[in-house]
């Protein structure tokens, strides 16, 4: 009861935080639905791809982590208890905001691509640690799927802020988004009903092996020499 009742606490700072905000209502009032699905000026469709690319695979490996991962700590370890994983996700979280900080200097392609190969590693971590029962593994997996989010969200976010028109620039983020949540969200849930069919180390490894593949495809999607866009 304790955790709920300090994030409520922090809910209500951030609440506050929002409505001391210097935004005014717009002069006038955009047309269509105000409920629509978020989107970009035509033409500027490629940057919030580029950037869904590389963040959806990075989100998705914390997703999992934070999902699944207190299952396999409890299969690997003989134990269940929630202070272990809370460390793992502290770790991976931490490692997440740490890594923006450290890639400032470091132009957008690189980061996006560290990202891509930031999951990637995760992957390969996650993968031996089921087969392996390797702990050591599954910590090292979490913390670069920290940081494959952490590069995927900064290299998404500062392309959409360099390309996009400021008017339209919070949908783009928006967007930005919903393409990384959406894989976030369905491919764990998926892995989940996966592994209660074949077993969690089965599971596991599939979810390990496709995401592994979408974070390869994001990364040679970045990398492409005609894909000045990211620049």
């Amino acid at each position: 009861m304790t955790v709920f009742v300090v994030e409520a606490l922090l809910l209500v700072t951030a609440i506050v935080t929002v409505l001391r905000m210097p935004i005014t209502r717009p002069a006038t009032r955009g047309s269509g639905s105000w409920v629509r699905i978020p989107g970009v000026p035509k033409g500027y469709g490629r940057h919030p791809i580029l950037g869904i690319a590389v963040f959806a695979p990075g989100i998705t490996a914390t997703s999992f982590v934070l999902s699944l991962g207190p299952a396999l700590l409890s299969g690997l370890l003989g134990s269940s208890s929630r202070i272990i994983a809370g460390a793992m996700a502290f770790g991976m979280f931490l490692t997440a905001t740490a890594v923006q900080f450290a890639v400032r200097s470091v132009d957008r392609r690189t980061i996006m691509l560290m990202s891509a190969a930031g999951t990637m590693l995760s992957m390969i971590a996650l993968v031996g640690a089921v087969q392996l029962e390797s702990i050591a593994l599954l910590l090292a997996s979490a913390l670069l799927a920290g940081a494959g989010q952490g590069l995927g969200q900064l290299g998404g976010l500062s392309l959409l802020n360099a390309h996009i028109p400021a008017a339209r620039l919070a949908e783009a983020n928006a967007a930005l988004n919903v393409g990384g949540y959406l894989l976030a969200g369905v491919l764990p849930v998926t892995a989940g009903y996966l592994s209660d069919a074949v077993g969690l180390p089965t599971g596991t490894t599939l979810f390990g092996v496709a995401l592994m593949v979408l974070a390869l495809l994001g990364g040679v999607i970045v990398g492409l020499p005609a894909r000045r866009a990211v620049r």
